[in-house]
């Protein structure tokens, strides 16, 4: 269901400032991926913790998806295919799921639900 700025914040958004920050963040992301992309290709090691690429590093520290029970499929509303645990992400930014019996894969593409 699609929803719009006002409805989610409860106030009007000025859209050429909202503009203006997202774009300037997207600029700022962009750059982060050029040069952890360059460190790369020189053969240095990658800026974030444990040589993890800083774009991950950061969806990390903003996100509270690892350690959840999902539903995973690509359509999970109408068709999920399993339920699993966020494990992490690994070095591609793939979803990193423990399925119940064990089994431990990575997704690349799909979407995710939380359970609970």
């Amino acid at each position: 269901t699609a929803v719009s700025l006002k409805q989610v914040l409860g106030r009007e958004v000025d859209l050429a400032a909202f503009t203006t920050f997202f774009l300037a963040r997207l600029a700022w992301n962009f750059g982060i991926l050029c040069y952890e992309e360059g460190r790369e290709l020189s053969g240095e090691p990658l800026s974030g913790r444990n040589g993890r690429h800083l774009l991950l590093e950061q969806w990390l520290n903003l996100s509270d998806t690892v350690g959840r029970r999902i539903v995973y499929g690509f359509d999970v509303m109408t068709a999920p295919q399993y339920q699993a645990e966020v494990m992490g992400l690994d070095a591609t930014g793939g979803l990193i799921l423990a399925l119940e019996d064990g089994f431990v894969k990575t997704e690349l593409s799909g979407e995710i639900r939380y359970l609970g």
